[in-house]
């Protein structure tokens, strides 16, 4: 994308007056934090209000941009951002490799466990009129026998969600977490809140009201696994939080409270 004029491809979808007032927001350097994600840059732009500009290209549907100010039309603020663009007045931020998750047969996790328990999931699955396949109440019913991911699949996947701002689903994070705490497996449900925080720290993610309310259900998995673990994982999890104090983690305020309320 850096050899395509971005700029020059859109041209006439702005109109001479906006062209002049995208060109008096860029010289008064009201863009900012222009950030370029792949081939989608996004950038904040200060007008009566701080508005979220995103500008991608592509090679098969050319330019495409949005803007959340009130207009209904281009805008000044797309173009002054394309100017950033065209000036290469941005920061590139690199995504963190891809990892997929580790697959299973199901089949195979049947065949690995016990008779009793098979026997149970298909006698509550006919009772709650529930008898097929979902791989969701599967993977509850036999979390004991399913392949583990690793923490990096975990910390990567979630750390690129972030910065690309996808529609966060956390709550699938904290649905393996409850899995592994129902078979109080608790190092590994710690596992997938370490790779959680670290992701969110890491990545600079604006924490807003939604994701307060995740701090405060990861608060309580914590304070669960403190208190049932043993010993060992105690250590760890002490251990964590000496290292969440020297690196600052403190800076997030929520991520205070909770560390605050296992001491």
């Amino acid at each position: 994308m850096n050899k395509i004029n971005i700029l020059k491809l859109c041209q006439n979808d702005f109109t001479p007056i906006i062209k002049q007032r995208g060109i008096d927001y860029y010289n008064s350097n009201r863009v900012k934090q222009c950030e370029k994600i792949g081939n989608k840059f996004r950038a904040c732009v200060l007008g009566n209000e701080v508005y979220d500009v995103v500008i991608s290209y592509d090679k098969y549907s050319g330019v495409s941009y949005s803007c959340d100010c009130p207009c209904d039309f281009p805008c000044k603020h797309i173009y002054a951002t394309l100017l950033a663009i065209s000036n290469h007045k941005y920061k590139t931020i690199r995504l963190k490799k891809y990892i997929k998750q580790r697959n299973y047969s199901m089949v195979n996790i049947l065949k690995k466990a016990p008779a009793d328990e098979v026997k149970k999931f298909v006698i509550d699955s006919i009772y709650n009129r529930k008898f097929y396949f979902n791989r969701d109440n599967f993977a509850k019913a036999f979390t004991l026998y399913l392949p583990k991911n690793s923490y990096w699949y975990y910390y990567n996947n979630l750390y690129n969600d972030l910065i690309l701002n996808k529609n966060l689903l956390l709550e699938k994070y904290f649905t393996v977490i409850q899995n592994y705490l129902s078979i109080n497996d608790f190092a590994y449900a710690f596992l997938v809140i370490k790779a959680i925080i670290n992701a969110i720290k890491d990545s600079k993610f604006v924490i807003d009201d939604d994701m307060i309310n995740k701090f405060l259900k990861i608060g309580v998995y914590l304070r669960i696994i403190y208190k049932k673990c043993d010993s060992s994982l105690k250590q760890e999890i002490d251990a964590w939080i000496l290292e969440v104090e020297n690196n600052k983690y403190y800076d997030n305020i929520y991520l205070m409270d909770i560390i605050l309320s296992l001491k």
